[in-house]
């Protein structure tokens, strides 16, 4: 029993690839963000470098726009 790993418990690796996917608020930090939609463009992007996506924090209110992904420096 000293190596039993039971199935349905998740590993510390899946927890740390999830909070890399958790959206935050950037005004309070709470987790509890709607994802509101995209904008609509009319200028098509090779790269879709200039669809944004509409964020709402149902914690305090804040309302933004970004690209959805964080990019690395």
């Amino acid at each position: 029993m000293r190596h039993y790993e039971p199935e349905d418990d998740p590993t510390p690796k899946e927890n740390a690839e999830l909070d890399e996917l958790t959206v935050r608020c950037p005004k309070c930090h709470s987790t509890e963000v709607v994802f509101e939609g995209g904008t609509s463009t009319l200028v098509v992007a090779t790269d879709d470098s200039s669809q944004k996506y509409k964020w709402i924090c149902d914690s305090c209110g804040h309302q933004w726009e970004d690209d959805g992904v964080a990019k690395e420096g």
